[in-house]
């Protein structure tokens, strides 16, 4: 009787303990999902397709970092709203990460062509 009072009340407190906290890294990822889906959107091809890559790189950052995100919930939640004035300072922080990306792929295509591989 002893250890099912235990186990319950064990039970309880886990489910009244309060969810983990979100790592910044994964609020500013959502953040950059939301614009390039936007980018995704847009009428002129060459900006839609940088905006499918954007997108599907920061999916799975996000997919690698917290694989159980309820991403539909995470993506209309208000801090994940977008707004015009957002544009310059989320292009410039989602572009630097993704340029810092290509850039590192690129210095280790050139290290593999000089290795002969």
């Amino acid at each position: 009787m002893k250890r099912a009072t235990c186990a319950a009340l064990a039970l309880a407190l886990t489910a009244a303990a309060p969810a983990r906290a979100e790592a910044p890294e994964t609020t500013t990822d959502l953040k950059c999902l939301v614009f390039a889906m936007g980018m995704a959107g847009n009428s002129d091809p060459s900006k839609a397709s940088v905006g499918t890559m954007a997108a599907l790189y920061f999916l799975g950052r996000i997919d690698g970092r917290e694989p159980k995100l309820d991403l539909e919930k995470r993506l209309v939640a208000p801090d994940l709203q977008i707004k015009p004035a957002d544009f310059p300072s989320l292009g410039a922080t989602c572009g630097g990460m993704l340029t810092t990306r290509g850039n590192d792929l690129t210095t280790m295509g050139q290290h593999f062509q000089a290795a002969g591989k």
